[in-house]
């Protein structure tokens, strides 16, 4: 595949010698200066990756990458960007990588080449599941979830899981976020019909729950599972929500929770036509 990357630097002879790289591996390469004018090309025609400034003149390079992420998710970035201490805040409205110049071009292009190819196999994965929901049975669970899981071994079991609708009994499209900030985004974009939240190992549960209420885009029901102390349930009361606690290693507790997924959908009538 022949993926398109916008490079979005005020510095002109970093650009140019990133395009060169990306041009000898076979990449479409395009170039802004400024924030609005990588909005303007993007509006023209959809990049695959883009490799973000954050110190530019006009828009800050924030703006930029909050704006990508909620118009075009499928967009991956990469920040670039002298301030280390801006990390964290980045990371939160969605980035992909973060880089600290100086840095090493090869192990960006490396990264690049990686990020790409997972993109490429994410898609395809998207294009199956459109066949799956496409050939599911009428009368069948049919539902948009949405994960929220900091934790990738437990994210993998469950988007594992979820996504084969022989153990889920449900064909589900899963869309998995890491922490509340890509959440709410995911919410206000995707609008799905389920929310699955991780209430034991998601950062200050009850301010993640004030962010998620606060949402305009509510999903018709919440799972709250691996239910954390007494404390935290209080907050997490705020919420109304179905509330599971179970280990996802055992495969008694496992099929217990696809059960409850399912029961939802169906409690929703989120089922196929």
């Amino acid at each position: 595949m022949e993926f398109r990357i916008l490079l979005v630097d005020d510095e002109d002879r970093l650009t140019s010698v990133l395009s060169q790289f990306f041009l000898e591996k076979g990449y479409q390469v395009q170039r802004a200066a400024s924030g609005d004018e990588a909005l303007a090309i993007l509006a023209r025609q959809p990049a695959d990756l883009m490799i973000l400034d954050l110190h530019m003149p006009g828009l800050p390079g924030e703006e930029v990458l909050k704006r990508v992420k909620t118009k075009a998710p499928q967009v991956k970035v990469i920040v670039l960007t002298a301030y280390p201490e801006r990390e964290r805040a980045v990371r939160a409205l969605g980035c992909d990588a973060f880089f600290t110049k100086p840095f090493a071009t090869d192990k960006l292009i490396e990264f690049a080449d990686r990020l790409l190819t997972r993109k490429d196999e994410d898609e395809l994965k998207k294009i199956t599941m459109g066949m799956k929901l496409q050939d599911a049975s009428p009368g069948e669970p049919l539902a948009l979830l949405l994960l929220i899981e900091p934790f990738e071994s437990v994210a993998s079991i469950l988007l594992r899981h979820l996504g084969d609708a022989s153990q889920a009994k449900g064909v589900y499209k899963v869309e998995h976020a890491a922490n509340v900030e890509q959440a709410v985004m995911a919410m206000t974009a995707l609008q799905p019909d389920i929310v699955l939240l991780d209430a034991m190992t998601v950062n200050e549960p009850g301010e993640a729950i004030r962010k998620l209420l606060d949402c305009p885009s509510q999903p018709k029901d919440y799972i709250l599972y691996m239910h954390p102390n007494a404390e935290e349930d209080r907050l997490l009361n705020l919420l109304p929500a179905k509330k599971w606690q179970g280990n996802l290693w055992k495969d008694g507790d496992l099929q217990a929770f696809m059960a409850l997924v399912r029961q939802t959908a169906l409690e929703h009538d989120l089922v196929k036509r």
